[in-house]
């Protein structure tokens, strides 16, 4: 295991540490509201929080509705609507949770138990699986399958999985067809319906990359493999273990959780132009602001309505906004470096090193909602930007 592999496997460890110790206190401020219900309830504040799934401080693969299910460090999130997918990462497995009645099944990989074998349902394995994309079009939910260093696709219809680009155990950088190509570590991964492709941060090779889904052609768009925090075109740009990623509604911009920098960066999609929009390159903080005097620690959740970026800001334990119009961020909920899991409003609500993010419209006030995988609480959360 490389350098950074042991020590993102202790930021693991010290996730467990934080909701294993004084679990009980945890449970204790928990306030989970009945989340699921078939009556309209009218609207709902900017800032609520409320618990879908999952129990703070319990750790389990239970499928299940509400507190019946169980995950272990949830991540990567993608909706469709009517079903949120979950990469559930130390189960090693894909769940979904139903949006209308909350009940959580797992879809594919077998929980506790880390492997790469593609198949079907329970006979395909994954390794720390950390990120999903989906095609709901087609059916198709791609993820990134963070220690194996491939890159998966799942159908939902049949629940196959098959590798489309990579090697299991074989990190590296090398551009290629499927099988040739190489990742180290992928973690945030998008689609993009226009141009049939998906984008990949590749995150301990510090480049984005991208898959040409008509024939798995592997290419990097932007970083060369050298840490830095340096704005610039393609290789010229420099990243610092990029993690997650959004693409504009628009398809135009790309954004970048730059996790090791603090930041949050741009990629113009096509000339892949990258310019840093918010935070400063190594100065961790949790000050609102704008552009450049906003402050982050360890970003690594990103999503956008075309209007905002949100950030799962880990290090901070809150949900950010970043306009996009005039770069300003603020905080919509959590309180900077208090690690709990209360439900709440704004900084009443709390959260432990919450990571990933899925825009999403909550179906009984019809507002557009986020969902959050409150990694270090190992719950699914709900709030509203």
């Amino acid at each position: 295991m490389d350098s950074k592999r042991r020590a993102h496997a202790g930021v693991l460890r010290a996730y467990n540490a934080i909701f294993r110790i004084g679990a009980a206190a945890m449970l204790a401020s928990c306030s989970y509201s009945p989340t699921f219900t078939s009556s309209a309830v009218g609207w709902a504040h900017a800032g609520l929080v409320t618990t879908l799934a999952g129990q703070a401080g319990t750790t389990g693969p239970s499928d299940g509705a509400g507190q019946a299910a169980l995950f272990y460090q949830p991540r990567g999130l993608a909706n469709d609507g009517s079903t949120l997918y979950i990469a559930d990462s130390l189960n090693h497995a894909i769940r979904a949770m139903n949006l209308a009645t909350g009940r959580v099944s797992t879809v594919a990989g077998k929980p506790g138990t880390p492997g790469s074998s593609d198949g079907t349902g329970s006979g395909a394995l994954f390794d720390r699986p950390e990120n999903i994309a989906l095609d709901a079009a087609d059916g198709l939910l791609y993820i990134s399958d963070t220690f194996n260093d491939t890159i998966r696709r799942l159908d939902l219809a049949d629940r196959s999985v098959v590798t489309i680009a990579g090697v299991a155990g074989t990190p590296g950088g090398q551009n290629g067809t499927g099988t040739a190509a190489r990742f180290n570590h992928p973690r945030g991964i998008v689609f993009d319906s226009a141009t049939s492709c998906l984008y990949v941060a590749d995150s301990f090779d510090e480049k984005i990359r991208q898959i040409d889904l008509t024939d798995f052609s592997v290419t990097t768009v932007a970083g060369n493999g050298t840490k830095g925090s340096s704005d610039g075109t393609g290789a010229a740009a420099r990243f610092d273990d990029p993690g997650d990623l959004a693409l504009s509604p628009g398809g135009s911009d790309l954004y970048i959780a730059d996790t090791g920098n603090d930041t949050l960066r741009d990629a113009a999609v096509g000339t892949w132009t990258v310019t840093t929009i918010a935070g400063a390159a190594g100065q961790s903080g949790a000050q609102d602001g704008m552009g450049a005097s906003a402050r982050f620690n360890a970003p690594s959740g990103i999503a956008s309505d075309g209007t905002s970026i949100f950030v799962g800001d880990t290090g901070n334990d809150t949900i950010r906004s970043v306009a996009i119009a005039s770069g300003t961020t603020s905080t919509i909920a959590g309180e900077p470096l208090v690690a709990s899991a209360s439900d709440g409003l704004g900084p009443s609500a709390l959260f432990s090193a919450p990571t990933c993010l899925s825009v999403g419209t909550d179906r009984r006030t019809g507002q557009s909602c986020l969902y959050v995988a409150d990694t270090g609480n190992q719950t699914i959360r709900e709030t509203f930007p």
